[in-house]
């Protein structure tokens, strides 16, 4: 069975430098691109300054408005709590989600940031065995301080061994602000994960900034499932949605 991946720092749903309120065309690009799991950063859970000025601005939160024109399940986990609101992460999935969980992972006082786990389930129709299959993702945003990351870095070591088996598979994806290209031997060496860029092309997808991307910042680790194809969305459409692209990963659940 292949599923397609898609990690996206979404701005809070604004384009580059704040200009234009871009979450509508966000939610018609990820119609149009079909995936079947989508790990969200920066997304507004309630903003009430915004809702008041913005004449487009959704009912709902950014996660439900997301997953709700898609048809998706989805969760969101709070990061920053601020006087007008608060924003985190979200996983969206077209599979039902059976269990949850947000870890805090703030280490200085300008930069909330959080773990958003969640264990999804592919029913037997969904699966190449006549058997239930779950698999775990976890969609984070951390520090821009590398020492911070390096503390981050062994909170998602433990999770990921608590969470899941030697032969379960996994997801690990968001934006790891990992500049400097620190990130992977705590993932690659430790967990076995393989990241997926790297491992089907030999370099880390450049994502940031989306008007010309030369930084390595987003980032999609599996384990126990097979990479086929994976690419960063930079057409000129993506370069207006968000400070960051999208990744897009197509993988093979091992049988």
């Amino acid at each position: 069975m292949k599923l397609k991946i898609l990690s996206y720092n979404i701005h809070k749903g604004f384009s580059p430098l704040n200009k234009q309120f871009s979450l509508r065309q966000i939610s018609e690009t990820l119609k149009s691109i079909k995936p079947d799991i989508i790990f969200l950063q920066e997304v507004i859970g309630e903003n009430h300054k915004h809702s008041r000025m913005l004449t487009d601005w959704p009912k709902s939160s950014q996660e439900q408005y997301l997953s709700e024109s898609l048809g998706f399940f989805s969760i969101y986990g709070k990061n920053a709590v601020y006087q007008n609101g608060h924003h985190g992460n979200a996983i969206l999935s077209g599979f039902p989600i059976v269990e949850w969980e947000m870890v805090d992972i703030s280490y200085n006082r300008w930069e909330k940031r959080g773990i958003l786990y969640a264990k999804i389930r592919l029913n037997k129709d969904n699966t190449v065995e006549d058997v239930e299959k779950d698999i775990h993702l976890f969609c984070t945003h951390l520090n821009l301080f590398h020492g911070d990351r390096m503390r981050q870095y062994k909170v998602l070591q433990d999770l990921i061994y608590e969470k899941v088996g030697k032969s379960e598979p996994a997801i690990l994806a968001g934006d790891f602000n990992d500049w400097n290209k620190k990130a992977s031997p705590f993932f690659e060496l430790d967990l076995s994960m393989l990241e997926g860029h790297k491992s089907l092309y030999g370099v880390y997808p450049r994502t940031f900034p989306s008007i010309f991307p030369v930084l390595s910042l987003d980032r999609v680790y599996l384990h126990n499932l097979r990479p086929i194809h994976c690419e960063v969305l930079k057409s000129k459409e993506f370069s207006k949605l968000s400070d960051h692209l999208p990744i897009l990963l197509e993988l093979e659940i091992k049988p």
